[in-house]
């Protein structure tokens, strides 16, 4: 391979391919003079390329080179003898495998690889939802994908995923958070010193016998994930993923988990090398001390959402994008509302704020399981962790879980253990979808997913780890009653109004925009010993035909007396469903008794108030 160079032009960052001449642009480390060593078809013996005194800036240096074969090639930086990946490289080349361990004859060497697709690229289906009506799926490419009958070619990965999105579709999502889907090592070894016998000392790197299933740990952030996205070109491969989800009416978002040596440009480059690149719409910002001012602050991600645990309330308040596009993204609502559910203390005043918490200038996310804690199933069904298999000794993972067993720890064949635990899922359901925020559905949950037990799955690239797409008939259900959820969501926009609730009749349609109400209506004192909430939504605040919604939680281990208010003008109540039988009556079923209904304890009845029919008696 016979090379030529000449000094760069510094523009960005990275690797910039035109035609036969690629631009190297990297930092440097030392402030010595670097050189570029190119391993043709993984030749061992580099051909160098030394930088000189012109193609460096300060601490930057430029280099183009010309002649490489792009298709057969890659590249590391070298510093004072010592080679070292460029962190803006677009591809990885050396992990086009998942969990390869014959890389170990190469001590788990990677390369940095090019992309020679053109920046700017058609994407005529890019939809971009109103962020009230997102509905979102978090999920892990693989472990969505290896359990669920696909053939061989399509577990694991991209084609996976593809064939994956009908199923999401029919059941109303319209965006999906992927854990990382960036260039990460599975492989997890450890440094071994070897002493040959000529006393000469080598580092081995020896691998042990654990993944990195998740992929939360330092890593390429700049690259496609090779093994998921088909090993060779997986930039190519990315945006036809990218393609098919937008043009399935879906957006996508990229968790990206930053360490912190990441330095900040770094952070925030990678972040719009995503959405220009490859026209990513949202990121969920994993890790502590994120430079999250400058991340809501710059121009070029202002109409890209981001989603976090940590905003400091001083950067939401000062939010002035033309729309939102900051989100908070903690675990309240998921430990609020299992604290209630499980008796474990729980607040049915904190719940209540949970249920309606909004904000003009930024929004939230609300969900009930998450990959960091048990799965919603297991949420019933376990009261400890049972991390075992991780190798720990079960000390790994989050011990406040506020979870019960309902009398049985883990699977049973008890039919009325079954029976609790299904009501309790499916509350929880109606709680995340109905709540004002942002629903966040964890991957499996919509058909009754168990990791037996385990609450840090981080490891298991197994059937324990993955989302196991059973056909049985309770699980089914389950997912025709998340479909029912949504679709009852999307059907009454009162549940999601960007405008926070008031709780008064300001706009004097007769009633307040939203209400509390227990055994007497209108009269329900919020109190800690209370554990029972009628949750009123006047659908006049969206338009004079909107229905209005109410919901009725209950909490209490027994049943529990509402009281329901009179609607405006010739309206009526009607009932829709109870969580208990899990039932969803299409056709809303008039209430004989329009001032009272009975609601079995640790369940959600939903009604309308809608206008009688004259058919009605």
């Amino acid at each position: 391979m016979k090379l030529a160079a000449k000094k760069g032009d510094f523009k960005k960052l990275g690797v910039s391919v035109r035609g036969k001449a690629a631009t190297f642009t990297f930092e440097l480390k030392n402030g010595k003079f670097p050189a570029l060593l190119f391993f043709e078809n993984e030749n061992i013996k580099p051909v160098r390329i030394d930088a000189e005194s012109d193609y460096i800036y300060g601490r930057i240096c430029s280099i183009t080179v010309i002649g490489i074969s792009y298709k057969n090639t890659g590249y590391l930086i070298e510093e004072d003898g010592q080679s070292r990946m460029d962190p803006y490289a677009p591809v990885v080349i050396g992990r086009e495998k998942w969990n390869d361990l014959t890389r170990k004859k190469n001590n788990f060497r990677i390369l940095g690889g090019f992309s020679t697709q053109n920046e700017q690229w058609r994407d005529e289906n890019r939809p971009h939802i109103p962020d009230n009506k997102m509905i979102i799926y978090s999920l892990h490419m693989r472990g969505f994908t290896m359990d669920c009958g696909l053939p061989e070619k399509k577990r694991g990965n991209y084609l996976g995923v593809i064939s994956r999105l009908s199923y999401l579709r029919d059941l109303g999502i319209n965006a999906l958070e992927f854990q990382p889907i960036y260039d990460f090592e599975e492989i997890i070894y450890r440094e071994h010193l070897n002493i040959k016998k000529n006393g000469t000392r080598e580092i081995a790197n020896v691998p042990i016998d654990k993944v990195n299933y998740w992929g939360y740990s330092d890593a390429q952030f700049f690259s496609p994930k090779a093994s998921y996205f088909g090993g060779e070109n997986p930039d190519v491969h990315m945006r036809e993923m990218i393609r098919a989800i937008h043009r399935y009416g879906m957006e996508i978002i990229m968790e990206m988990s930053f360490s912190q040596d990441v330095p900040e440009d770094e952070i925030l480059d990678s972040l719009k090398y995503w959405s220009s690149n490859y026209h990513v719409d949202g990121f969920r910002l994993i890790g502590m001390d994120m430079p999250v001012s400058r991340i809501a602050n710059d121009p070029y991600l202002s109409c890209i959402k981001i989603f976090y645990d940590h905003f400091p309330e001083d950067i939401l308040q000062q939010e002035n994008a033309r729309y939102r596009h900051l989100f908070c993204c903690d675990d309240r609502f998921l430990y609020t509302l299992r604290k209630l559910q499980n008796h474990k203390d729980g607040s049915v005043i904190e719940f209540a704020n949970m249920m309606k918490r909004q904000n003009e200038k930024y929004g939230f996310v609300n969900y009930a399981a998450s990959e960091l804690e048990f799965t919603l199933r297991d949420s019933f069904s376990y009261i400890e962790k049972h991390n075992e298999d991780n190798g720990e000794n079960n000390v790994d993972g989050n011990n406040f879980n506020f979870t019960d067993n309902y009398g049985v720890e883990g699977d049973t064949g008890s039919r009325s253990v079954w029976n609790i635990r299904m009501r309790h899922i499916r509350t929880a359901l109606g709680a995340v979808i109905l709540s004002q925020g942002i629903p966040m559905i964890h991957s499996g949950d919509e058909i009754m997913n168990s990791q037996d037990g385990n609450n840090n799955v981080y490891c298991q690239d197994n059937v324990k780890g993955w989302a196991n797409f059973s056909k049985k008939k309770r699980d089914r259900d389950v997912k025709n009653y998340v479909k029912e959820l949504i679709a009852f969501r999307n059907l009454h926009p009162v549940l999601s109004t960007i405008r926070p609730k008031e709780m008064r009749d300001y706009n004097h349609v007769g009633l307040p925009d939203l209400s509390y109400h227990g055994k007497e209506p209108w009269t329900a004192w919020l109190s800690e010993d209370r554990k029972a909430i009628g949750i009123l939504y006047a659908g006049a605040y969206v338009d004079d035909k909107e229905q209005d919604v109410m919901l009725l939680f209950n909490f209490f281990l027994g049943e529990v007396d509402f009281s329901i208010p009179r609607l405006l003008s010739k309206r009526s109540w009607y009932f829709v469903t109870n969580t208990s039988d899990g039932v969803w009556n299409k056709e809303e079923k008039l209430l004989k008794d329009q001032t009272l209904i009975l609601v079995p304890g640790g369940s959600l009845t939903i009604l309308i108030g809608k206008e009688s029919p004259v058919t009605d008696e």
